[in-house]
């Protein structure tokens, strides 16, 4: 009797461990296949509704402003596939560093007050070309990036973005991103 509510009790266990842990990898495959690396998926609300998917690359460039003050800049580059809306978004988190020093996980804030050059400058800086609002670009004036995770060639993100252009029209960009480093 004894050895059978053994067997019982060990049965019972194992076939609960395979469930919580076969349930935990096919969550984290499903979250892996919706967005692979050097792509990104984002919405835009406001005066144009829509969901933009493409792929995504970043570089890091180090900068030296008039007045000898280093930054470090990384940009990412946003191109849509090949049938989805056509359209380019191009990012950039400049940061003062150290020499050496590089941007690192956190959320970076979009600058109000760029003046001059514009690689130096603290915060983030955006800008949005989308064929179907007509020829004039959307620029970032309010929002933030939050970069989760950075390595030398993998960047992921989050992206919450507003965006104005000179004809006063609004999109507000909200997603998510894997970014590979350029060529």
């Amino acid at each position: 009797m004894y050895n059978l509510l053994t067997r019982v009790f060990k049965t019972t266990l194992w076939i609960m461990v395979l469930v919580i842990f076969t349930s935990g990898t096919s969550k984290r495959k499903l979250i892996k296949s919706n967005l692979e690396n050097g792509n990104y998926s984002i919405s835009t609300t406001g005066d144009i509704q829509k969901k933009f998917k493409g792929v995504i690359y970043f570089e890091t460039v180090d900068v030296t402003s008039s007045k000898g003050i280093r930054y470090n800049t990384l940009k990412l580059g946003l191109k849509n596939h090949k049938n989805h809306q056509m359209h380019s978004m191009q990012f950039l988190i400049s940061k003062k560093t150290e020499k050496g020093q590089q941007i690192k996980t956190g959320t970076y804030k979009v600058a109000n007050n760029i003046d001059g050059f514009i690689n130096c400058f603290d915060g983030v800086f955006g800008f949005a070309n989308i064929r179907s609002s007509g020829e004039l670009p959307f620029f970032a004036n309010s929002g933030k990036i939050k970069i989760e995770y950075i390595s030398q060639d993998v960047l992921k993100g989050t992206i919450e973005v507003a965006m104005n252009n000179s004809e006063r029209k609004r999109i507000n960009i909200q997603g998510n991103f894997t970014a590979n480093r350029k060529n």
